[in-house]
């Protein structure tokens, strides 16, 4: 017989023996299930954490991504290059405009 053994039956006597195995067994169940919360709340974390980074790098690739689109869009709304489209197209620039004069009679009619 152990010390420990010696110990227990000295404090709780034969009876309470077995009041002291449902108690440890009881204890040990309890603190399996706090490791495994535990543990589940570690993956919990863990894989938000790797979700946040991987939508923060999304964000920054799609930030680049519209900062050369803008270079790009003012690049191609630019004074110069309308120019050349306009030269491409063969377009001629004006050099005379006619207005169009309209009667007070047209605008009294109606």
């Amino acid at each position: 017989m152990t010390l420990a053994q010696k110990f227990f039956r000295t404090i709780f006597g034969e009876k309470q023996k077995t009041k002291y195995i449902v108690f440890n067994c009881s204890a040990l169940l309890v603190f399996i299930l706090i490791v495994v919360f535990y543990l589940i709340q570690v993956n919990t974390g863990i894989s938000y954490r790797l979700e946040m980074e991987k939508t923060n790098k999304e964000i920054r690739s799609l930030k680049i991504e519209n900062e050369e689109l803008l270079k790009q869009t003012t690049v191609v709304g630019s004074m110069a290059n309308v120019h050349q489209l306009a030269q491409g197209l063969k377009m001629v620039k004006v050099d005379q405009t006619d207005y169009l004069f309209m009667s007070e009679e047209v605008f009294a009619r109606k």
